[in-house]
């Protein structure tokens, strides 16, 4: 690692070299404590300040600010992008420069959800019935419940979710018995349109072949990847 270069560098130097020596050491053993996730984050954070151009010694002090929380924090299964946001609003926040973020709006968080939904329904489809004693689902049923799967999700973020962005007024957060409620709603509203559509004549909600069910699937999840880069959509109910 860079840093550890660094510690070797500092070796004998004055009294405040010797502190951020000490930083180095800490902000190290701090990250083997991570989760992965949150590595992959510090590790992206760490390429974004050195792109950024910012000096070894202020990325060195920010991480020192960010890791005890993110070790503490973790523990309650949050993410260092719950806390922290995006690393580009990291690196904006450290380097005290202001970042336009963009307002997901909800048509596009709903083709986002329904893509995401479609892959995943489609390849349980094909494996499900490998392992089990089923039929795979037509093509009306995953489309009918990847578009009903991607509006509930919305709903729950719109409704639970949002609040728990950085920056976000926690006060308006629903309590957990509103929360459950509130989840019970939308998963029920999905699950209605979901199994209802199994119901749809067969010779109308055609199953297809699995490698064509596959290819869909793979053909779905690559448009997301597409739209959420076109878009710049880094919200959603499934990377909150």
């Amino acid at each position: 690692m860079p840093f550890q270069r660094l510690i070797k560098h500092l070796e004998g130097k004055n009294l405040e070299a010797q502190e951020l020596r000490a930083l180095i050491e800490q902000n190290l053993k701090l990250e083997e404590q991570l989760t992965k996730k949150n590595q992959q984050y510090i590790f992206d954070l760490r390429k974004a300040m050195s792109n950024a151009n910012l000096s070894e010694e202020k990325q060195i002090t920010a991480l020192a600010e960010m890791l005890p929380q993110l070790v503490e924090t973790q523990k309650s299964g949050q993410t260092a992008r719950q806390l922290f946001g995006t690393v580009t609003e990291r690196v904006a926040a450290i380097t005290h420069e202001p970042v336009e973020v963009k307002e997901v709006g909800m048509k596009e968080m709903v083709i986002d959800n329904s893509l995401l939904l479609f892959a995943l329904l489609a390849l349980m489809s094909v494996v499900m019935p490998m392992f089990l004693n089923g039929q795979p689902q037509g093509i009306l049923s995953l489309i009918i419940g990847s578009i009903s799967g991607g509006f509930a999700f919305y709903y729950l973020y719109d409704k639970i979710y949002q609040y728990d962005r950085p920056g976000a007024d926690r006060s308006q957060k629903p309590s957990a018995l509103k929360t459950l409620g509130i989840s019970l709603v939308g998963m029920l509203g999905w699950s209605l349109f979901f199994i209802g559509s199994m119901f749809i004549p067969a010779n109308i909600n055609v199953v297809l072949q699995p490698v064509y069910t596959l290819i869909l699937a793979v053909g779905a999840y690559l448009v997301r990847r597409y739209l959420r880069k076109k878009n710049n959509i880094g919200t959603s109910m499934f990377t909150r």
